[in-house]
């Protein structure tokens, strides 16, 4: 499967990734991926609190269009999904984080992302063409933009982020739906140092330690571009998607 990341262009989709890390970090690998496997949670869920709404939808389960035949673009049996817990809902310590999900092979023309505070307030959203793109099943994801004028998540708050596949060029409302969570939770300091001079298996540890859901996967995505035949690391992984109930996806 490839690893798609949408920048901050309109547009563009690249095989591979551009996550920021320190240069010292990118030179360190040692640990082997099997004690990382040993490190990771059995499961991400958590209770919401009472005055907090029900899990969001994950999967394409909200569609709109025809309705004879809603979500036509999707041509396979796999599901549109967020790559999040089964709640619906992660956390990050990061004031703009990486949102990930997979796409499986459609006929889509653009995907729009939007994002949404607590009260459903549309704080950001933008589109990208799907056209020419490659249709087959693939995970792809898009950075919350620093410079698009957006305000820095805040500490304490959930949340709202969407992405709509869009199957008509003349019909935005024919379109398949994911919707998913993310609250911003404050980073302890010893934390932040010790994820800035470690390796990325160690940063893994830490931030699944840590229950940061954005943090571990965004990290776990760089470390499987920089050693894709690692046969540790694909079960590390493996385990990693179970662990939401993610394992049908690769």
């Amino acid at each position: 499967m490839f690893l798609y990341k949408i920048h901050q262009k309109l547009s563009i989709f690249l095989a591979g990734f551009s996550i920021a890390f320190p240069s010292a970090v990118m030179a360190q690998t040692g640990l082997s991926a099997s004690s990382l496997s040993s490190r990771l949670p059995i499961s991400w869920d958590f209770a919401p609190p009472d005055n907090i709404d029900q899990p969001d939808y994950r999967e394409a389960g909200a569609t709109r269009g025809p309705r004879e035949n809603p979500g036509t673009c999707l041509k396979t049996n796999q599901n549109f999904t967020a790559l999040v817990p089964k709640s619906g809902k992660g956390l990050t310590a990061q004031a703009y984080p990486t949102f990930f999900w997979h796409l499986p092979p459609n006929s889509g023309k653009k995907l729009r992302f939007t994002l949404r505070n607590e009260e459903g307030m549309e704080l950001y959203s933008s589109e990208y063409s799907l056209l020419n793109k490659k249709s087959d099943s693939r995970i792809m994801s898009f950075t919350l933009p620093i410079n698009s004028g957006i305000s820095p998540l805040e500490i304490g708050q959930e949340y709202h982020w969407e992405l709509a596949l869009i199957c008509n060029d003349y019909n935005d409302f024919d379109f398949t739906l994911i919707q998913a969570t993310v609250a911003r939770v404050s980073a302890e300091s010893v934390l932040s140092s010790q994820a800035e001079n470690t390796t990325l298996e160690n940063q893994v540890k830490l931030y699944a330690n840590a229950r940061l859901w954005y943090e571990t996967l965004e990290t776990m995505v760089e470390l499987r571009r920089l050693k894709p035949n690692d046969r540790e690391l694909e079960e590390a992984w493996t385990l990693l998607l179970s662990s939401v109930g993610l394992e049908n996806i690769k």
